[in-house]
């Protein structure tokens, strides 16, 4: 039988372990670097159990907070088969090292990319999604500077932005969000922004 709580209906044992099934599934299905988000319908016990399928995929789960109440949102690391820690510390290519260096010196002129920094970067390359990024995507964009940045708190870091070793995860996460090799993604946006190839 399901009780009640403050937080909502109880799981009663069987509805639970279908509950758990359903969330592996939903984030097993997840591609890298995608974001799945839970509703505020969720009871606390539910939350807990996306919680607790998202540490074990190695995948990182966080809860906000909306006018309607908690949600959870859970992202996949942006490469396949690695923890989060993981996937974090591998390195970019040379060629893709030196055009994230580009982009950090662009948008990041005081060494740190903060949320007003953020904010230019999603304005130039919104042309490069037809323009429907900033109504579709940039909610998802801000999330995943907040996760990123949470993350390079977690590793000891109490800056107030990202960063050059996290703005790369963020560059990263971003790409694989778009469904762009990160290469191809930066020299778009670089065409965009100086009107040349970077790649001739």
């Amino acid at each position: 039988d399901m009780g009640s709580t403050k937080d909502g209906p109880q799981l009663c044992v069987g509805n639970k372990n279908g509950f758990r099934a359903e969330v592996r599934a939903d984030l097993k299905a997840l591609r890298p670097g995608e974001i799945k988000t839970y509703p505020t319908s969720l009871t606390f016990l539910e939350r807990n159990v996306v919680q607790s399928e998202a540490d074990a995929l190695g995948y990182r789960a966080s809860v906000h907070h909306s006018e309607n109440g908690p949600y959870t949102q859970v992202i996949c690391p942006a490469t396949p088969g690695l923890s989060r820690r993981d996937s974090d510390l591998t390195e970019p290519s040379d060629e893709a090292a030196l055009m994230i260096g580009r982009a950090f010196d662009h948008y990041a002129p005081e060494g740190i990319f903060r949320f007003a920094d953020l904010q230019a970067f999603i304005s130039d390359i919104s042309p490069l999604q037809n323009g429907v990024l900033s109504m579709k995507l940039s909610p998802k964009l801000n999330d995943l500077y907040d996760d990123t940045r949470q993350l390079q708190q977690d590793m000891g870091s109490r800056a107030q932005g990202l960063n050059l070793k996290f703005f790369r995860v963020f560059m990263e996460r971003t790409a694989a969000v778009l469904g762009w090799p990160l290469v191809c993604m930066l020299s778009a946006l670089f065409e965009n922004i100086t009107g040349e190839r970077v790649f001739p």
